[in-house]
């Protein structure tokens, strides 16, 4: 009964799983269960440390879905240089996704890659139109973005945005 006990506390909990994510060798599922896990209980070292080896191991067949919850694991910890991997891995499976590209063009910006950022963003308007401009306005990292990109767009092609005011 003690052990049950003790495995409600989650801070005795999370003293039993940490060392798994040190672990090497093991199946990148239970891997990717250990870094939801720590991210979930707020071990955001130990979910990094997790995650990295889930994609360092990334099974081909993998749901994209999945690196979505990769990414939020990053998130949580505050690692945006870990989350373009994943990231940008999902957005080859899930191309169409503009939101995907917007949050691209956010990490570029934040990891100061600022020509990687606009061609994300340039990606999301093309996909999104007006709503992904409407998304970008409301972000403090691509608002100083938007101008360049908007302006970038070939002239013989129609406005991307055509009711932008100019």
């Amino acid at each position: 009964g003690m052990c049950y006990r003790d495995l409600g506390n989650l801070d005795v909990a999370g003293r039993y799983i940490e060392p798994i994510a040190s672990a090497t060798g093991l199946p990148v599922e239970l891997m990717f269960a250990v870094g939801s896990t720590l991210s979930g209980m707020k071990r955001h070292e130990g979910a990094v440390k997790a995650m990295d080896q889930v994609m360092a191991r990334l099974p081909q067949n993998i749901q994209p879905e999945k690196l979505l919850d990769v990414v939020r694991v990053y998130e949580a910890a505050q690692r945006a240089d870990r989350m373009v991997a994943p990231l940008a891995r999902y957005l080859q499976m899930r191309p169409a996704d503009w939101r995907g590209w917007l949050d691209l063009a956010t990490l570029h910006a934040l990891t100061r890659q600022g020509g990687q950022a606009q061609a994300a963003l340039r990606r999301a308007f093309d996909l999104g139109r007006e709503e992904a401009v409407q998304a970008a306005r409301g972000s403090e990292v691509l608002k100083p973005l938007i101008a360049q990109v908007l302006q970038r767009a070939a002239p013989d092609r129609q406005p991307m945005v055509p009711y932008l005011k100019r």
